[in-house]
């Protein structure tokens, strides 16, 4: 018995899923979205290198941040998102309640993300100032980049954070009630 044309082909959904993850630079590949970050942290890095004032580098970071956002959300064709995560209302719902940052509340999409992108040179920074004033091998420093890395190429790609702890259930804040 032969097959219709729609039934060789399988679910349109997952056809276009598979074209989609094909494309280059496809925000759905941990390799594409953790060489966007360690990009980002590089030209954070080098700024501060820079004879920039303060002030000039906040702007630039929160700049880049912003082209970040633009990329994260869908809006710059060179990078293929994944439909419909990388889409306002998607992502930047996910991080906001991923990282439970109350500035994040009452944002835009945009913004959201930017403060994300800020969280992650915030967390890479207080790495280096840690290990500048502790005698911490260099093999410790790599491995605590890479969990950050890794936390946030997870949280870009919507893979839950697992050393979050998970918000107790009422029975379990009232059992807590009951304990002398």
């Amino acid at each position: 018995m032969s097959e219709s044309k729609n039934e060789s082909k399988g679910p349109a959904g997952l056809i276009a899923a598979l074209d989609q993850a094909s494309k280059p630079n496809y925000l759905g590949d941990p390799e594409v979205v953790g060489n966007l970050l360690r990009k980002y942290r590089d030209a954070a890095v080098e700024s501060r290198k820079s004879k920039m004032d303060p002030e000039e580098r906040i702007a630039c970071d929160h700049g880049y941040a912003l082209a970040m956002a633009d990329i994260f959300l869908g809006k710059v064709p060179a990078f293929a998102p994944m439909i419909p995560w990388n889409s306002p209302g998607q992502i930047d719902r996910w991080i906001a309640n991923e990282l439970h940052r109350p500035e994040f509340d009452g944002q835009t999409p945009e913004q959201t993300v930017a403060n994300a992108m800020a969280c992650y040179l915030n967390d890479f920074f207080d790495l280096a100032k840690f290990f500048i004033h502790s005698p911490k091998p260099d093999d410790w420093v790599n491995t605590e980049m890479e969990k950050i890395d890794t936390r946030y190429v997870h949280l870009l790609l919507g893979i839950p954070n697992k050393e979050k702890k998970p918000e107790p259930t009422d029975d379990e804040l009232c059992e807590d009630d009951d304990e002398p």
